[in-house]
């Protein structure tokens, strides 16, 4: 993709590769992954559909996002003193 400016060409393309195009918030997903281990983990986590396990597969990773982001925010808040290590 070529633009004229002030009798000039270049190149635009490698701007438009770098622009960040944002998903619309009710655009749904398309995955590939194999029946049989879809099944397997279904099965293991005892849900009745596909939805249901991507929900709680979506929630367990927002929860472990969460806990660390938790455990970046409090680093170093706390002294070595103040560790009492017979409760470890």
């Amino acid at each position: 993709m070529f633009c004229l400016l002030d009798n000039d060409t270049y190149d635009i393309l490698p701007i438009r590769s770098y622009t960040r195009y944002t998903i619309a918030r009710r655009k749904s997903l398309i995955v590939r992954i194999p029946e049989a281990r879809l099944r397997k983990l279904m099965r293991t986590r005892k849900a009745k559909t596909q939805s249901d396990l991507i929900i709680a597969l979506l929630a367990e990773e927002e929860e472990r996002l969460h806990s660390h982001q938790v455990l970046r925010d409090t680093a170093g808040a706390v002294k070595p003193s103040e560790i009492n290590d017979r409760l470890l």
